[in-house]
């Protein structure tokens, strides 16, 4: 049997996009009048060299859905174009390239990287969490927060993101971003996202204290969101007993917080869902609110949407009359943008490559939940591209089947083995 292709070579791509993805999300390349994410061009240089070095192959059921889905937007945006509706043509080619990478698996000879993957992400976050911590105590000892990273040039930071605000009106302490994180609500939800991959890959329990310190220190509510999803799906994986322990560790780390000044800043944050300028309504209620609106707006729209960047322009125009960021989330996005028809097969392409066959549903589940709900994740490369090294490219092509029929590629488990020193 021919030999898998380097290990090395293909996990130094894998951890350089995991590196990307995490530390460099908030650094952006000036490009005329607009940015690009800087993690776009390094996980596309990353995924070239894994597909050079013959680490890839390409699933060809993915690949037919990717066809599918994405031409169906492309006849949308067209449709629309007709319409009369404006439309982005930047916005249509990148949610082409962004998802183009998806048809992609790793050799199955190399997927016994993915517990070490997951292992190099915890590890990284771990950094993360004292960043975070380390800026709440900063401000706790009397530092005055300001932004570490404005030193960069004009434009090398992504803009039109919060970046940090304080816990409460009038109040000289910020929430923690972990300096590196485009928002405390992302920090949040990358460290809930470890504390899941960690409780999945066993071992190594003294992580977890850790990450929930920042988490706290980010006083957002999204990450707690993901940890309940992702506890709600291991419990239902590992069964009563599992369940009844981590309840009760559970109470116990919400009655310690319950006592601190945090659980007072969280427990205040319970009646924002009837603040339109809450955080939990330009997330949770008025972008679905939006997007329902847009497609009944004419007879063609739940056909073909409102057109590529719709989402895009109500955003600035909000903005310009309130000053608040609306988050539209993957599926109100898509809907609002493509149609029905076009929105519902992206959509339905989004959960294939997210859960078909991947060697850790927990992990993938939390994964795909933050993609869809937590925050506008459809065109943001780092949020996409965590589904793609934590589900969708460790997960089995479609030829290894019939491979392992013949006894040359065994079965892995079905949670991943744990890390080894």
């Amino acid at each position: 049997m021919t030999r898998a292709p380097s290990e090395k070579i293909a996990y130094a791509a894998l951890v350089t996009i995991v590196t990307a993805i995490v530390a460099l999300q908030r650094i952006a390349i000036p490009a005329g009048g607009s940015q690009i994410s800087v993690v776009l061009p390094i996980v596309l240089l990353a995924l070239a060299a894994l597909l050079v070095t013959g680490a890839l192959v390409e699933d060809r059921y993915r690949a037919s859905a990717y066809l599918l889905a994405f031409g169906l937007c492309l006849a949308a945006a067209l449709g629309s174009s007709l319409a009369g509706e404006e439309g982005s043509l930047l916005s249509i080619l990148l949610l082409g390239v962004l998802y183009a990478p998806f048809v992609y698996v790793v050799r199955p000879e190399l997927r016994r990287l993915y517990p070490r993957v997951v292992d190099f992400f915890c590890r990284l976050m771990l950094v993360g969490a004292f960043l975070s911590i380390g800026m709440w105590a900063a401000q706790m000892l009397g530092w005055r927060y300001h932004d570490l990273l404005a030193v960069l040039p004009p434009g090398w930071l992504l803009e039109d993101y919060n970046t940090s605000y304080p816990v409460r009106a009038e109040s000289e302490i910020f929430k923690s971003n972990g300096i590196i994180f485009l928002e405390p609500s992302f920090c949040s939800q990358f460290l809930a996202l470890a504390l899941i991959a960690q409780l999945e890959l066993g071992g190594k329990r003294w992580r977890l204290p850790i990450y929930v310190a920042g988490i706290l220190t980010t006083v957002a509510g999204t990450g707690l969101l993901l940890i309940t999803f992702g506890l709600i799906v291991l419990a239902v994986r590992r069964g009563p007993f599992w369940t009844g322990g981590m309840f009760l560790v559970t109470v116990l780390v919400a009655a310690t917080v319950a006592a601190t000044p945090v659980g007072e800043l969280l427990s205040s944050r319970a009646g924002e869902t009837q603040d339109e300028s809450s955080s939990f309504n330009l997330r949770f209620t008025d972008p679905y609110e939006r997007a329902y609106d847009a497609i009944g707006e004419n007879d063609s729209a739940p056909f073909v949407g409102r057109g590529p960047g719709f989402v895009n322009r109500e955003t600035d125009v909000h903005f310009e009359l309130t000053g608040l960021n609306l988050a539209f989330s993957t599926p109100t996005k898509l809907f609002a943008e493509y149609g029905l028809i076009a929105g519902a097969a992206f959509l339905a392409f989004i959960f294939i490559v997210f859960l078909s066959k991947v060697p850790s549903l927990t992990i993938a589940a939390a994964t795909l939940f933050l993609h869809l709900t937590l925050s506008g994740s459809l065109l943001q490369p780092f949020t996409v591209y965590l589904g793609l090294v934590f589900a969708s490219m460790f997960a089995v092509p479609a030829a290894v089947p019939a491979l392992r029929r013949a006894g040359a590629v065994p079965r892995m488990a079905r949670t991943p083995a744990r890390p080894q020193p």
